[in-house]
């Protein structure tokens, strides 16, 4: 269960653009892929709202950092051999629930993927938002 009242949309984990939208959603699921998508999904259209307010759109300027941090931490583990050996972090641009690469795995893995179901807390949703996060986790299924 988790409560999105508050969007971490760029970065993270620890610091990065929070955003705080009008309306919060709770996400309550026994389908950890349900919870996913659905998290996803609410990350995606809090992206959406931030560009479409003008405000700065934020890339990872430091696409170096995470590579040396990656390296470092394989370093750690198992030796430089693996380093030189291992798979090159690729930021990943998602557009969708679809272009996520472990909910594409993972799906298949446990089963296909779920239909989402939205419903109303405390008397209702404005402005169409259970229909439209349902359309884009449901539409976009891996």
């Amino acid at each position: 269960m988790s409560a999105a009242d508050k969007v971490l949309v760029t970065f993270g984990p620890d610091e990065g653009r929070i955003t705080e939208p009008d309306q919060g959603l709770i996400i309550a699921s026994a389908s950890i892929i349900a919870h996913d998508m659905v998290s996803l999904t609410w990350l995606l259209e809090n992206r959406q709202n931030l560009k479409l307010e003008g405000t700065d759109w934020i890339k990872d300027p430091e696409p170096l950092v995470a590579r040396s941090g990656n390296q470092y931490v394989v370093h750690k583990l198992s030796g430089w051999r693996p380093v030189v050996s291992s798979e090159k972090l690729i930021q990943n641009e998602l557009e969708s629930v679809k272009d996520d690469r472990v909910l594409n795995r993972a799906c298949p893995v446990l089963g296909g993927a779920p239909q989402v179901t939205f419903f109303a807390a405390n008397g209702g949703s404005p402005d169409g938002i259970r229909e439209r996060l349902a359309e884009k986790a449901n539409g976009n299924s891996v």
